[in-house]
Parts: structure tokens; C-alpha cells; sequence
């Protein structure tokens, strides 16, 4: 997202994003074409899923960083499995993966799972 009052919008995360690029640069000589496409509003649901086709489609690209919003993420992961498409987002809370269920095989989520974390505290309280 372009201007959040998330604290995962591109200004907040994208320095972070700029200085993992340089440092891939450097210590693995790896560079990476970028292309950043910030979009309007506080965790859009369609948006995310229309951009990634578009980025794919018009643009040719090999993986994604995003989108900024666990609302976004699921119908955009399910896009991205279907391309075979890499995907890692730092965000994902809302984000449940079914074992019984072949589910964003190309997601990766760098965050927690809340419900998964509260019923741990859960059963180590009833110790």
C-alpha cells in the first residue's frame, strides 16, 4: 500500500526492501529487476489479486514481494499457485493452511499465525 496508516506501507517497508536488495547484491552478486506498484487504500481485498495478474501478464514477472495485507493474500496466493508464481509476504495472520487441502504451494508467509499462537498460550496456561 502506497499511504497506510498500517505500519507495513511501501513507505515503512520499502527502505527495508532497498537495503535487502543491495545487500543481495553484494554479498551473493545477485541483482533483481524491480518493479514496485503500490495501490490506494487501507487492506484492499481485489486489488492485490488484479495487480498481481497485471504484473504478470503485462509486465513478465518471476515472483512477488507482497501484498501488504493479510486480507489481500489469500485470493491473491491462490492467483499466484495457479502461475506458479513465488510469493512472499510479511504479513499472512488471517492466512489458515488446510492439511487436507492443496493450498498456496507458492506462498510464503514470513509472520505468525495469531489463532495458532493464542491456543498455545491456551494450553500452556492449563499446564
Amino acid at each position: 500500500m502506497e499511504a497506510s496508516s498500517k505500519p507495513f506501507d511501501i513507505r515503512r517497508v520499502g527502505p527495508a526492501i532497498d537495503i535487502a536488495l543491495e545487500d543481495a547484491a553484494r554479498t551473493l552478486n545477485m541483482t533483481f529487476e524491480v518493479i514496485k506498484r503500490p495501490y490506494p487504500g487501507d487492506c484492499p481485498y481485489e486489488t492485490p489479486v488484479g495487480l498481481l495478474s497485471m504484473l504478470y501478464h503485462q509486465e513478465g514477472i518471476d515472483a512477488v514481494l507482497g501484498p501488504a495485507c493479510s486480507q489481500g493474500i489469500q485470493a491473491a496466493a491462490r492467483l499466484a499457485q495457479y502461475l506458479k508464481l513465488p510469493m512472499v509476504s510479511g504479513l499472512g495472520n488471517l492466512v489458515l493452511r488446510k492439511p487436507d487441502v492443496d493450498m498456496f504451494k507458492t506462498l510464503t508467509i514470513l509472520s505468525y499465525n495469531l489463532q495458532k499462537l493464542s491456543g498455545t498460550y491456551c494450553i500452556l496456561m492449563k499446564s
